[in-house]
């Protein structure tokens, strides 16, 4: 997981939506020439980032910070799963990280 498996996804989903960057980033808020940078895979993106990006594109904010290396695998996992204590737990972990 990284930059590049991120712009990867990006350019994935953005294509599959018919979307320009520029599009894209006036969708997520962001400056077109750091979507460019990003899908590029010349930089990686922060957890805000990310998170706008993928509202931009309609994901769930957790998939495109995993693919970026943003989110721990395990503490993906567990926020998706229907067990509200392990729920609970990822959620304590992501605040503790800042994301």
């Amino acid at each position: 997981m990284g930059r590049n498996e991120f712009a990867a996804l990006m350019k994935k989903h953005r294509e599959a939506q018919e979307l320009s960057l520029r599009e894209l980033a006036r969708r997520a808020d962001i400056d077109a020439g750091l979507a460019w940078q990003l899908e590029a895979g010349r930089c990686g993106p922060s957890p805000e980032t990310a998170a706008r990006i993928s509202q931009g594109l309609g994901l769930p904010e957790d998939e495109l910070a995993l693919a970026a290396g943003l989110v721990p695998v395990y503490v993906a996992e567990a926020y998706r799963t229907d067990t509200p204590a392990l729920r609970r737990a990822a959620l304590r972990i992501l605040r503790k990280a800042g994301r």
